[in-house]
């Protein structure tokens, strides 16, 4: 099972896991759980907090160039320095 994943940070760029040469390895992506509050027996609202999360990534040799290491590297570090959230999506391809 290969797991799509598309990363897109702040200013729209966007990494696709899942093909062109660039996986996502094992990763705790959907290893969530969330908190309730509770009024007269009753869930009253669900909460989450902030959590650190893994996505080891492979990448086949072709792909593996400097240019290509580096695009990686940039894309995610404009959101570390702007201190942004990115959107990450996936979706399972059977």
């Amino acid at each position: 099972m290969i797991e799509q994943i598309k990363y897109i940070n702040h200013e729209r760029e966007e990494l696709n896991f899942g093909q062109d040469g660039l996986f996502a390895n094992y990763n705790d992506l959907r290893n969530y759980s969330w908190n309730f509050d509770a009024r007269a027996g009753r869930i009253h609202k669900f909460k989450k907090g902030i959590v650190k999360k893994r996505l080891p990534i492979l990448a086949l040799k072709d792909h593996l160039t400097a240019d290509g290491k580096n695009r990686i590297f940039e894309i995610f570090e404009k959101d570390i320095i702007a201190k942004n959230m990115a959107s990450c999506t996936s979706a399972i391809i059977t």
